[in-house]
């Protein structure tokens, strides 16, 4: 079984390739937790299309 790669809020921050806008990511990923890629993209996401329905 492979490892998955975790990275924390401040990586995702200072990446030049993070598709997201670093506001953005700062509101929604938390200080003190590790996600893979597809994990704080799907955090983002879930965000992003919660707002649009008029918050929760």
């Amino acid at each position: 079984m492979q490892k998955k790669v975790t990275f924390t809020k401040t990586q995702f921050l200072e990446s030049k390739t993070w598709g997201y806008p670093k506001d953005l990511t700062n509101a929604v990923l938390e200080d003190d937790k590790q996600y893979t890629k597809e994990e704080a993209k799907q955090k983002i996401e879930t965000y992003l299309h919660t707002e649009q329905k008029g918050g929760k």
